[in-house]
């Protein structure tokens, strides 16, 4: 038969409590944990992605530069560009 005396049963559910509140801290902070890690990566996902934003626009602004000066180059009116064909002919006396 129990007896009527329950502070033992009491004691240990109370330190089963104050042990589950325990655990209860120790995933919470772990997760709290991993929240800021997340937060920490999709920083880093954004710094990539506007690096390779970056990289495109100054890619293709070189692109657009090195294009402009070779047409520059190419339709210059300064030196007269003789053809292979008034060389050749130049050397066989012509």
């Amino acid at each position: 038969m129990p007896s009527g005396d329950y502070s033992y049963t009491l004691e240990i559910v109370m330190r089963m409590q104050e042990s589950m509140g325990g655990l209860t801290e120790a995933v919470a902070s772990p997760k709290d944990q991993s929240k800021s890690h997340g937060d920490k990566l999709e920083a880093i996902g954004k710094d990539v992605h506007a690096f390779k934003v970056t990289v495109s626009v100054v890619g293709g602004l070189m692109v657009i530069i090195g294009g402009t000066i070779a047409w520059l180059v190419n339709t210059s009116q300064g030196i007269p560009r003789s053809s292979p064909r008034d060389t050749d002919l130049a050397y066989c006396g012509f």
